[in-house]
């Protein structure tokens, strides 16, 4: 394996030169790696695993992806955000990527801002659906004070949408934080939302500070919204309580574009394949405060009728 790991590195670097490439070890599991490739412009890739090669695979078509994106972005000045991106070997897995992603999205706010709170399975449900590995991490977070659960946000056609969230106590304030994912196949998607948020989990229990923040700081960054749930004593009861069952989306049409790196990036043949998709029916993701300017009203009316109320509370999705 040391001899594959070693090409892959060297394979990214000659494709990039510059690059640089870091790799954490995360405390909750002896096998979990975080793999993180970055370039001179701190442009940077993550992905998490417990097979070392995998993790590096997902680093790496993460980096690729960002950089095309802001590459896509600085020719063309007409993306927010990477919301809809993704990159994978092949153009099957990559549309299935981005179009899954956007389903993420889609559901995330919307059951949020109408405060449709998510199905979360009992503590029976969910070990039962975890790999062996996992329920160690899930066994670590308890042993240290720390609540993960898992949940289901909305399925729309075959596509379920999933959130881990893990629960704690810092200063005698609660504090939350959450990574959703969306696709077929429960299992997969319910493991991987362990094995991502664990990521954070590690740097908590590391002792991350949960309160080098003002109150008052208002989010801009994805990131800032992680924080905002570490540092605010914010009413979502109705979040942590969950429904009865699961809701169901209607589905819209989503355009998709498969895009080459190299003929974007001017890089060398990058065994990668990012795919583009969008939809002006769907509600999209956006970062900072709460604004109707990011709201996609028509999904709404159509989701939940002219009368909804709006939730207007900071959505929690870093």
């Amino acid at each position: 394996m040391e001899n594959q790991i070693n090409d892959l590195l060297q394979f990214i670097s000659m494709r990039f030169p510059g690059t640089r490439f870091e790799v954490i070890h995360n405390s909750f599991s002896p096998t979990l790696k975080h793999f993180i490739v970055k370039d001179k412009n701190d442009e940077k890739g993550f992905g998490t695993d417990h097979n070392y090669i995998e993790a590096i695979e997902k680093a790496y078509s993460e980096f690729v992806e960002r950089k095309t994106f802001h590459e896509l972005h600085r020719i063309f000045g007409q993306f927010k955000t990477s919301n809809g991106f993704a990159a994978h070997i092949d153009s099957k897995s990559a549309k299935h990527s981005s179009v899954n992603e956007l389903i993420e999205r889609d559901s995330l706010l919307l059951t949020w801002h109408s405060k449709t709170a998510p199905y979360w399975l009992t503590e029976v449900e969910a070990k039962a659906l975890m790999l062996p590995e996992n329920l160690e991490i899930y066994s670590k977070h308890k042993k240290l004070g720390l609540r993960l659960s898992l949940g289901i946000v909305a399925k729309q056609k075959k596509a379920f949408t999933c959130i881990a969230k893990v629960e704690g106590r810092f200063k005698g304030k609660n504090f939350f934080y959450v990574d959703t994912k969306a696709g077929s196949n429960l299992v997969v998607l319910l493991n991987a939302l362990i094995e991502s948020i664990t990521f954070y989990s590690h740097f908590m229990s590391q002792g991350l500070p949960v309160n080098n923040r003002s109150k008052a700081y208002k989010p801009n960054q994805p990131i800032d919204h992680f924080y905002y749930y570490l540092n605010h004593s914010v009413d979502i009861e109705w979040f942590h309580k969950g429904s009865t069952e699961v809701l169901e989306l209607p589905a819209k049409d989503i355009s998709t574009y498969i895009i080459k790196p190299e003929e974007i990036l001017g890089c060398e043949k990058s065994k990668r394949i990012v795919s583009f998709s969008e939809s002006n029916l769907m509600q999209s993701y956006y970062c900072g405060e709460f604004h109707l300017k990011n709201i996609n009203l028509k999904r709404f009316y159509e989701v939940f009728g002219k009368k909804i109320k709006l939730n207007t509370q900071l959505h929690p999705l870093s």
